[in-house]
């Protein structure tokens, strides 16, 4: 069974923090940018209220694709067919 000197255990137990502490340091910047990631999604993606979430996006997308006009808005549609 192989024993290790003083020399060789300390050696051994630095290189474990080092790389231990390399490893923390880089979850935690993972941890960071997934939470940055999260805010993001959730403040403006799925937020109803803003006129940057999901739904609101798509549907300017799609009626913008179907009627050529680049700065189509569902709202506005909707007004000029009720009142015009």
């Amino acid at each position: 069974m192989a024993t290790f000197t003083d020399k060789q255990f300390y050696i051994l137990g630095g290189a474990a923090l080092v790389i231990g502490g390399f490893a923390i340091w880089k979850l935690k910047q993972g941890a960071q940018a997934v939470a940055e990631f999260t805010e993001e999604v959730v403040t403006e993606d799925l937020n109803p209220t803003s006129d940057q979430n999901l739904a609101y996006r798509g549907v300017n997308g799609i009626g913008s694709a179907l009627t050529g006009e680049e700065d189509f808005r569902l709202g506005r549609w909707i007004y000029k067919a009720i009142h015009e």
